[in-house]
């Protein structure tokens, strides 16, 4: 089994199972943040790189090429339309603010690019508080969006050009708590899995999604694992979560092991392949 893994300045090819790995270099990037890896039909992947505000493509024959270098600090990347979608801020976390980070007045948009790497159009919204982070499809044109800046879920509707908010932070907060922002203490990773909606807020936790595509119930424990960045699931329902120098992979039963133990240098993402034999 081929997994890709994505960390800080590099991704990473994992050959085998949790019980023994080779760990290949694909891609090395000095000095870069690698946040996000979308795999497409033709086996290209495409790689944001934060801190040099770079999407980047890694064809099939190993060639790395610059796809888009027209939006700053670009966290996850998705396929839509012809295209792609985005989601970025015009600049980092102030680092130094009282508490320790604070994420008022970044700038989070999404930008909607066609397969040139050409921006077609912009959202933001829906106040100064929002961080766009990990984020997923719920439908044709609605994404849903992990915003640690204001500790809830947004959801943007790309047809409309509209973003608001789907999951309040009173919910999220009253259910897991209220944390100080800061890396993996707010919504950062986010899928959405046979009905539910999956995000990393340290552990990774999940609430079902409603008839009427609204959130129903309260957010629940999904997988334990000592602090995410992001994560992916596979079909089985089977989660690969970053965990500081590791992989953990969680059963669908709710039974969490290391996958890789170190090697990562920070992991940051795991991506499911499109056959769903590789990571």
């Amino acid at each position: 089994m081929h997994r890709y893994i994505l960390f800080a300045g590099a991704l990473l090819l994992v050959t085998g199972s949790n019980a023994q790995v080779e760990v290949e270099q694909l891609v090395v990037r000095p000095g870069e943040r690698i946040e996000n890896v979308f795999e497409t039909e033709d086996g290209s992947l495409y790689f944001t790189g934060a801190l040099n505000s770079e999407v980047l493509r890694l064809t099939p024959r190993g060639r790395v090429e610059v796809f888009v270098d027209s939006i700053s600090f670009p966290q996850g990347i998705l396929p839509y339309g012809d295209g792609f979608v985005i989601d970025s801020q015009d600049r980092e976390p102030d680092f130094t603010a009282p508490g320790g980070f604070s994420f008022s007045g970044l700038g989070a948009r999404l930008s909607v690019v066609n397969r040139r790497g050409r921006v077609i159009n912009t959202l933001t919204g829906p106040d100064e508080d929002a961080f766009y982070n990990g984020m997923a499809f719920v439908g044709t044109d609605t994404l849903l969006i992990a915003d640690p800046g204001g500790d809830r879920i947004l959801r943007a509707d790309l047809e409309r050009g509209t973003v608001d908010v789907w999951l309040e932070s009173d919910i999220i907060q009253g259910a897991l708590g209220v944390t100080p922002p800061g890396p993996g203490a707010r919504p950062n990773g986010l899928k959405i899995h046979d009905g539910w909606v999956y995000f990393s807020r340290g552990d990774i936790y999940r609430i079902a999604i409603g008839s009427d595509g609204m959130p129903t119930g309260t957010p629940e424990l999904a997988a334990v694992t000592g602090g995410t960045d992001d994560f992916d699931i596979a079909a089985d329902g089977t989660i690969f979560a970053s965990s500081g120098d590791g992989i953990v992979m969680t059963t669908a039963d709710g039974d969490s092991m290391p996958f890789l133990r170190e090697g990562c240098g920070f992991c940051t993402a795991a991506r499911v392949s499109r056959d769903g034999r590789s990571l």
